[in-house]
């Protein structure tokens, strides 16, 4: 069941392909990832990507200081303005992490294991550079821990500027 809508997304009709990495960057943390593109159609565009989330929270969290990282995936979709594969594009971009959160707090360290939802929408520019694109990016949204082992850690809204290359 959980394959399903991958193989849906495989079944949509593609007119290309691309592979590359992306690096987005939030006033906490990166992330760094690599992305598959697939273009359904002339105006938009479907990503899905895998990699890691580095997070300095300092005392913006539930802590003192709250520090961690962790693997995650997600998709993402925009959808082009001017009707072609370049140019400006509004999206939505939904992630799910697999962070562990170091923390202290009055004198007091622990670690907690956090699963968190990231739905963001996004707008951005795709620069075409022939078999290449080059696609920048400004994200708000939201870091949602939908599950938690040990003690509560930071979550909120959440700010993304982000550069990525398909070829």
């Amino acid at each position: 069941m959980r394959l399903l809508p991958l193989c849906l997304l495989l079944a949509l009709p593609v007119s290309a392909q691309q592979v590359g990495p992306s690096f987005e960057a939030y006033p906490a943390g990166v992330i760094v990832t690599a992305r598959y593109s697939l273009d359904t159609a002339d105006s938009s565009r479907v990503h899905i990507h895998a990699g890691m989330n580095a997070t300095s929270r300092r005392d913006w969290g539930e802590h003192d200081d709250e520090r961690g990282a962790g693997f995650g995936l997600g998709v993402a979709g925009h959808r082009y303005l001017q009707g072609r594969r370049s140019g400006p594009w509004v999206g939505l971009r939904m992630d799910v992490w697999q962070l562990t959160i170091d923390w202290i707090d009055d004198g007091r360290v622990g670690e907690s294991k956090v699963t968190v939802a990231q739905p963001t929408a996004r707008a951005g520019w795709t620069l075409s550079l022939g078999k290449a694109d080059l696609d920048f990016s400004l994200g708000l949204g939201a870091e949602i821990n939908v599950r938690t082992q040990g003690e509560a850690v930071g979550q909120g809204a959440i700010l993304l500027g982000g550069i990525a290359l398909g070829y």
